[in-house]
This record gives structure tokens, C-alpha cells and sequence, in this order.
């Protein structure tokens, strides 16, 4: 299996099934592959996967999108691991965004031979 990105586009506009299925005809022609894909691997969002049903070829949802959809589902309906991930999504949050803050924690987790 062979798998290459042919394209990146920016979109104007609503982002519809069929609109996407019209660029993605645009490329296949510009490649001159037209009738040759047999498959289009792509996210789970319905209009992208309408493009694909439009164009009439097999669709594969990508497997760590729909695993990262299942573990952020999970941690949604699992209240005590939510509130921890956004517990610890602030702290993060916090010394990403404060230069002193995250200066001060890596003078504080500095490797020192001596720390008990």
C-alpha cells in the first residue's frame, strides 16, 4: 500500500460534502489519477465523509483520530479522571502562560546530585 499527500487547500466558504468532493476531483485530475484511487483515509467529520461517499470511493476512518475520540469520550463520562485532566490541564495551562512562573519551576527541577 502506498499512501502520499497530493494537496493541501484552503477552503473558502462553508466546508460541505460537496465542495469537498469538487476539490478532491480538482486534484485527481491534476494528477492524472482519476479512477485509480481505491481508497481515501480521513477523520470522522461527516462532511468529510460525504465528500467521499459523493465521489463514490471507500472510505477508512483514521484509526488513532477514532482512538483519540474513544479515550476523550471515556475521560468525559468518567467524572474523577475529567476533573483531574482538568486540574492538571490548568497547571499546564498556567505555566505555559506565565514566563516567571515557568521559570521559577525549571529552577525548581533543576537535576541537582545532592537533593535528597
Amino acid at each position: 500500500m502506498n499512501s502520499r499527500v497530493l494537496s493541501t487547500t484552503k477552503v473558502e466558504g462553508s466546508h460541505t460534502g460537496e465542495k469537498f468532493a469538487a476539490e478532491l476531483r480538482g486534484v485527481f485530475k491534476t494528477w492524472g489519477i482519476e479512477g485509480k484511487v481505491t481508497t481515501i483515509r480521513t477523520d470522522n467529520a461527516a462532511n468529510v465523509k460525504n465528500a467521499v461517499e459523493r465521489l463514490k470511493i471507500r472510505h477508512q476512518a483514521c484509526f488513532p483520530h477514532t482512538l483519540n475520540l474513544a479515550v476523550k469520550e471515556s475521560i468525559r463520562r468518567t467524572p474523577d479522571v475529567f476533573e483531574a485532566k482538568n486540574k492538571v490541564k490548568s497547571i499546564v495551562t498556567y505555566f505555559h502562560h506565565s514566563s516567571l512562573a515557568n521559570n521559577a519551576l525549571q529552577r525548581c527541577t533543576q537535576d541537582k546530585p545532592n537533593r535528597v
